[in-house]
């Protein structure tokens, strides 16, 4: 298993199981009322993030995509 930090509203975390790979990509998206470069920033990391999951890999992408931390 391997946890990869993304950045504060993003994590991901690779299993390795005996049929297959999993990825999981747990995300927290900024409020509507969040600042339009931290929104854009936000889905510019997520969008690397999802193109970076080997092709192989099962991917689970969770969370909430309109959260408040804090």
């Amino acid at each position: 298993m391997e946890c990869s930090p993304i950045s504060e509203r993003i994590i991901l975390a690779h299993f390795k199981t005996k049929i297959h790979n999993l990825t999981i990509i747990q995300r927290y998206a900024p409020t509507e009322t969040t600042d339009k470069d931290m929104k854009e920033k936000f889905y510019k990391q997520l969008h690397e993030s999802i193109t970076a999951v080997q092709k192989r890999d099962v991917m689970v992408v969770v969370g909430d995509m309109n959260a408040k931390i804090g």
